[in-house]
């Protein structure tokens, strides 16, 4: 009887399968990343686009206005412009402490794996764990959680 060729995974989806232990420690390390890119722009980018949104839609409504115009576009950009450039601030400083925990996560790792270890033997909750560490961001926890399951080393 032959194999069924639809059963058998192609080179690609074999090389896909890699494991963080397969590829290494510099994989397994890598980091989270970070979550909450708006319109596929990054924070500096919106905050740029922001401004110059703005300022563009205000000397527009100025110029318009002296001719006797109103343009809702321009008034429109005027007040969108100043949004964008707020939520490029905003995820800036997002990022900033983002980055933070990561960093202070890396720093700590041996320290965390020991109380990782001791909570869950205890029976604790991982969660609660790096919470009360000062570990605030959902993706950090995630990560260092998932970086040092048992279960997913074995693999």
């Amino acid at each position: 009887m032959r194999p069924n060729k639809a059963q058998e995974p192609t080179s690609a989806q074999r090389r896909s399968r890699l494991s963080a232990t397969d590829v290494g420690q510099a994989v397994a390390m890598s980091g989270p990343d970070f979550e909450g890119q708006f319109l596929s722009l990054s924070p500096k980018s919106k905050l740029v686009a922001g401004l110059l949104l703005g300022g563009g839609g205000v000397v527009a409504c100025v110029m318009l206005w002296e001719r006797g115009w109103i343009a809702w576009g321009a008034v429109l950009l005027a007040l969108f412009g100043p949004a964008l450039a707020l939520i490029g601030v905003r995820e800036l400083g997002r990022e900033r402490s983002f980055n933070a925990e990561v960093d202070r996560a890396r720093s700590e790792w041996a320290e965390l794996e020991r109380g990782i270890s001791a909570a869950r033997r205890e029976g604790g909750n991982v969660a609660r764990y790096l919470q009360g560490k000062g570990y605030r961001e959902f993706a950090v926890r995630r990560w260092i959680a998932s970086e040092l399951d048992p279960g997913k080393r074995a693999e």
